[in-house]
């Protein structure tokens, strides 16, 4: 049906010249221009502070009457605990009280409101127990809740974004946020799979980094992509289904939004500043869930590689070296590296190779950081030697013992680079395989 498209903000006075004639004291003064442009707006700044009614007169006054509104509930109906004390619950948590009050000071946009979104950041397990008690006090505000307004839910727990999920929202009545976002899963795949558990109502929001840090990179230019994200063209398209269907949709993006996946190396720029511990490990959760493992077990090649009766298994995936020195800098690397041996252990043990986690003596790990700080090889990287020309040592798996051969007699080389592919096991294969011979001697 109908696609609305605005951005998540408007007052920035490096608009002017590209929308704005010139700079406004007011965020509200900037809208009249906003609105020649743009046929909605979501507005933010109610996430923070609830609005009077003579402020929200201010807005209306200021766009036509077809010019539709989408903003963010006041955060006190949405945390479940303060920002600035995590052990306390919010007792406003879910307020419909509240929230009838927030409507009722909105009264002059009634007619121009999109969509109100309930924006519920990242739940742990001691803000919120799993999604079915999420779900069942959601419902409870639904039920109580005004219905003249469409409500909008805007979920960050990545896993709980399934057909349940979007099921449990259309037969609640209200209306799925897709946030492409960092963390979360890309909004393409979720229409893609769930389109026909959407509902009429879909809000889409592209929500990218620090927008100071943005216009620091571009020099405060907006009528140039800097950075274009190949993931645009599948929401275009996502959007452009959505809009030959039933579904009416309100898409806001943040200017300069980053719209960046996390992958296994995600390039993470001043978006690390927004982004939560909570949501690093619900993300970590996933990644390994659905990644490709190496696993290397050395004494299956030589029985001596480990004690009678036991044996090393080496688990081995690619990961993010800015990622693992971000977490460096802020001081949680240790509790970190613990945390992805315990999620590697756990896919491993549910998989392949059944009961592993029980039968283990010890495990540490190697982090890219860990390796760059070893072997100095760039980010990280376990596989250096570029395949543009001949590999100048060993390639095949069947010559490993030969790799550690040199051209002086009773020299022997062991390490990361003496074959390829490189990487720690290669290390410890070598160094054992070139020990070995020295004994023999």
């Amino acid at each position: 049906m109908a696609i609305k498209f605005g951005t998540c903000s408007w007052n920035y006075d490096s608009w002017v010249g590209l929308v704005y004639s010139e700079p406004q004291m007011r965020a509200v003064d900037y809208l009249t221009e906003y609105a020649k442009t743009y046929d909605s707006v979501e507005v933010d700044s109610w996430f923070y502070k609830l609005p009077t009614r003579r402020e929200v007169e201010d807005y209306a006054a200021a766009v036509p009457r077809e010019f539709t509104f989408t903003c963010k509930a006041p955060r006190d109906i949405s945390l479940t605990h303060f920002r600035n004390d995590q052990e306390s619950k919010n007792p406003a948590f879910l307020s419909v009280a509240l929230y009838k009050q927030f409507l009722e000071n909105l009264a002059p946009i009634a007619g121009q409101l999109g969509a109100v979104i309930l924006e519920f950041e990242y739940l742990n397990k001691k803000k919120m127990p799993n999604r079915e008690a999420f779900m069942e006090q959601l419902q409870v505000f639904i039920d109580e809740a005004p219905k003249e307004i469409p409500l909008a839910i805007e979920c960050r727990n990545g896993s709980w974004l399934d057909k349940t999920w979007f099921v449990f929202l259309n037969g609640a009545d209200a209306a799925p946020v897709l946030s492409e976002k960092q963390f979360l899963p890309p909004i393409a795949n979720l229409a893609s799979s769930y389109k026909e558990a959407l509902g009429q109502t879909v809000v889409v929001r592209l929500l990218g980094g620090d927008r100071l840090a943005i216009e620091k990179q571009t020099q405060k230019r907006w009528n140039e992509i800097v950075d274009p994200k190949p993931q645009l063209p599948r929401i275009a398209a996502m959007l452009r289904e959505l809009a030959a269907s039933k579904t009416d949709s309100l898409g806001t993006a943040n200017p300069g939004a980053d719209f960046g996946e996390m992958n296994s190396n995600p390039s993470l720029g001043d978006a690390w500043n927004t982004v939560k511990k909570d949501e690093i490990y619900e993300w970590l959760h996933r990644f390994c869930r659905y990644n490709t493992f190496e696993i290397s077990i050395p004494a299956l090649r030589d029985p001596d590689a480990a004690p009678s009766g036991k044996t090393g298994v080496i688990i081995s995936a690619l990961f993010s070296f800015e990622l693992t020195r971000r977490i460096r800098e802020a001081r949680w690397y240790e509790e970190f590296k613990r945390r992805v041996e315990e999620e590697f252990i756990d896919v491993i043990s549910s998989s392949i190779y059944p009961g592993l986690k029980d039968k283990l003596l010890f495990s540490f790990s190697f982090s890219p950081v860990s390796i760059y700080e070893r072997v100095g090889s760039s980010e990280g990287s376990i596989v250096g030697w570029s395949f543009e020309e001949e590999i100048p040592v060993v390639t095949s798996m069947f010559r490993m013992a030969d790799s550690v051969k040199t051209a002086l007699p009773d020299v022997y080389a062991a390490g990361k680079w003496v074959y390829s592919p490189a990487g720690g096991p290669t290390a410890v294969m070598t160094g054992r395989i070139a020990a070995k011979r020295c004994l023999k001697r």
